[in-house]
């Protein structure tokens, strides 16, 4: 039997993939952080840990196409959870780099089109965009999605948090807090406190008679 996979997306310098390996002893993760000082810290605490068999990093940035983009990244590991495509300025002092993009669809069919049980994904804004670049992923896969939602961030973004509501209703997905309230697709501010973490959970697909 395969072993489950976990994709964390924005793995940052690895907190939520230590978790997920420790609470799961068969899962594997892939761990994607393009921001340098962060995937440095990622790759030797993997390798530290004797986790190479388990863990794969992959330096790259998720997005809704291939190419190149500007990407704001922080000094210092306090504030190093916060680097995204745009400076929100909330982590003090940003350096602009150029980093190398990519959807989540190529990297899923270049690695042969595995089944993916859960996605996290914390990209500090740039989440519809990673979900853009992810239709074949989510129609395939239906991976629950563990997703941070943060209005503050989304406002350098163009695009709402409506608009990330609508699109993951379209795909078929249910978004509910990490207690389990159902998040309407309207009326939707007050779910969003000071902790913008949900859930996103496939509807089946109808079957035909």
């Amino acid at each position: 039997m395969p072993h489950p996979l976990v994709l964390d997306i924005g793995a940052n310098v690895g907190l939520v993939t230590l978790g997920i390996i420790s609470s799961c002893p068969s899962v594997k993760v892939v761990a994607f952080e393009p921001a340098p000082f962060q995937c440095s810290l990622l790759e030797n605490t993997i390798s530290a840990n004797d986790l190479i068999d388990r863990v794969q990093v992959q330096k790259v940035a998720l997005g809704r196409s291939r190419g190149k983009m500007q990407f704001s990244t922080h000094i210092g590991i306090d504030a190093s959870g916060l680097d995204g495509f745009f400076d929100t300025g909330v982590g003090g002092l940003a350096v602009q780099i150029i980093i190398d993009v990519d959807t989540l669809d190529n990297w899923w069919i270049a690695n042969g089109s595995p089944s993916i049980n859960i996605i996290k994904l914390d990209t500090e804004g740039s989440e519809l965009w990673v979900l853009q670049g992810a239709v074949q992923v989510l129609q395939t896969c239906r991976s629950i999605l563990f997703i941070e939602i943060w209005p503050d961030h989304l406002k350098h973004y163009p695009y709402s948090l409506q608009d990330i509501i609508v699109w993951l209703a379209n795909c078929g997905y249910v978004l509910y807090t990490l207690d389990g309230r159902r998040v309407p697709n309207r009326d939707f501010q007050s779910y969003f406190g000071e902790v913008p973490n949900f859930v996103a959970r496939p509807l089946p697909f109808p079957t035909s008679d």
